[in-house]
């Protein structure tokens, strides 16, 4: 098994059992302690500050980088269904992830530096109307193409789990989601 599975799945059982004593230790501490900083510098002293802040930022550092690879894919096999013939096998920069991330990470850094949540409504506000996008996609696709009928004669391929490496990724993408839930 590979190093990368049993980390994620001990970082996933470490992540429910530090959930569990979060809540034990919040009910037993005196005082209307709320946060994780509150409750380590209250039992261990500032170095819990640290520690605390530097498990918080390798975990977020996975979850950006998910965020990262899955919109680079998911604009790359749109612009490839969109703009390119099926038989297209010629090298083109936009059927590759990297113009994808670098727009997404150049777009978000305005973002990024901002010190106030009151100027993140602009944030929220492409949030709706990119979801409000997708909706309309989809359902302009439902009315003009109609239902998805299945041709598949045998549905048994369908439960037939490949083990390479899309299971692997896909396999770890979920547990590090799960994990730091």
């Amino acid at each position: 098994m590979p190093l990368g599975i049993v980390l994620c799945f001990v970082t996933a059982f470490l992540t429910i059992k530090s959930c569990d004593l979060y809540l034990v230790i919040k009910d037993i501490t005196p005082g209307k302690l709320e946060s994780l900083y509150e409750l380590g510098y209250m039992i261990i002293g500032s170095k819990s500050i640290y520690f605390i802040s530097a498990i918080l930022t390798v975990s977020s550092f996975g979850l950006q980088m998910i965020y990262f690879i899955v919109f680079g894919d998911i604009c790359k096999s749109l612009v490839s269904q969109i703009f390119f013939e099926e038989d297209h096998t010629g090298y083109n920069i936009f059927k590759t992830r990297t113009p994808y991330v670098i727009a997404l990470g150049i777009s978000l850094f305005p973002m990024i530096i901002k010190k106030e949540l009151k100027e993140l409504k602009i944030a929220s506000i492409i949030l709706f109307g990119g979801i409000g996008g997708f909706l309309i996609i989809l359902t302009m696709q439902l009315i003009f193409q109609g239902n998805f009928k299945n041709d598949d004669d045998d549905y048994d391929n369908y439960y037939v789990t490949d083990r390479d490496l899309t299971f692997v990724k896909g396999f770890s993408i979920i547990i590090v989601a799960f994990s730091c839930q």
